[in-house]
C-alpha cells in the first residue's frame, strides 16, 4: 500500500480546537490519531506556522502542542513557491486576497505531496480549485495533487479501501 504524502494546511490543525464545530473537531481528532501513528508522510510550510502564530495565546499553545505530537517535514517558502502561488492567483484559481492559501497550494505542489488536506472548502477543498490546480500542474509540469478535507482520508480502514 502506498504511503501518501500529505500537506496539512492551518485549518486542519486549527480544527483540533474548534469547539464551535464539534462534528468537524471530532473528525479531525480521529484523523489526527492516524497522523500521530505515522500513517502518512506529513508536510507543513512556514505559512502554517505564521497563521498559527496569529491565534490567541491559548489556542496557539494548544495547536503548537498538537504539532509536537507528529513527525513532519517543513517546506520552505522559496522563490519557486512564491512564483507558483502568484500563478495560482493570476490564473484565477484563487482570488487576489488569498495569498496564504495560494502559498499552501504551491508549497504542497513543490513538496510533491499527493494531497493537501484542508477544512477550507471555500478556497481550497472544492471542485473548482481542484480543477484549476490540476490544469496548472499539467501546464507547468508538476505532479498532480488533490485538495481534500480530512474526512476523505478517513473513509474505510486505509486509502485503498476508501476509493481514493
Amino acid at each position: 500500500m502506498k504511503r501518501y504524502k500529505i500537506y496539512l494546511d492551518t485549518s486542519t490543525i486549527s480544527y483540533l480546537d474548534q469547539t464551535d464545530s464539534p462534528e468537524k473537531m471530532a473528525e479531525t481528532h480521529m484523523f489526527w490519531e492516524r497522523v500521530k501513528v505515522g500513517e502518512f508522510d506529513v508536510y507543513l510550510s512556514e505559512v502554517v506556522f505564521d497563521e498559527i502564530s496569529d491565534c490567541s495565546d491559548k489556542k496557539l499553545d494548544i495547536l503548537t502542542s498538537k504539532i509536537t505530537e507528529i513527525e513532519y517535514k517543513k517546506i520552505p517558502i522559496t522563490n519557486e513557491v512564491i512564483s507558483l502561488a502568484r500563478k495560482i492567483i493570476a490564473n484565477g484559481i484563487l482570488p487576489k486576497k488569498s495569498v496564504d492559501d495560494s502559498q499552501h497550494i504551491a508549497a504542497a505542489i513543490i513538496g510533491e505531496c499527493d494531497y493537501l488536506v484542508s477544512w477550507n472548502m471555500k478556497h481550497l477543498a472544492n471542485v473548482r480549485t481542484n480543477d484549476g490546480v490540476r490544469e496548472l500542474t499539467v501546464n507547468e509540469n508538476y505532479n498532480d495533487i488533490s485538495l481534500i478535507p480530512p474526512s476523505m482520508l478517513m473513509r474505510g480502514g486505509n486509502a485503498d479501501e476508501s476509493g481514493i
